[in-house]
């Protein structure tokens, strides 16, 4: 298992297509990201149909976070919450 982010998992990730895809909004922890990135991928994979919103895919540099992110979870269809694996 790829613990880093930048194993295969992680560079299947696409970026999102909101038009015709539910849309699935994956929360996180910082320290979560990587196992988070490889669920996202299993995701995706599993289900064509699902269009993530993940922080990475989203957020450019200068971006105002809270609103990105109130966007984001505003646009979604579902909502994934990490609980956190590293407790």
């Amino acid at each position: 298992m790829v613990r880093d982010g930048t194993g295969p998992q992680a560079e299947a990730i696409t970026q999102p297509d909101y038009a015709s895809k539910m849309r699935v909004f994956f929360s996180h922890a910082s320290e979560d990201k990587p196992v988070v990135e490889q669920v996202l991928a299993r995701v995706q994979a599993a289900f064509p149909d699902v269009s993530p919103w993940l922080d990475r895919l989203e957020i450019k540099g200068g971006d105002d976070l809270v609103d990105k992110i109130g966007e984001g979870i505003d646009g979604a269809d579902k909502f994934r919450a990490s609980e956190g694996v590293l407790g």
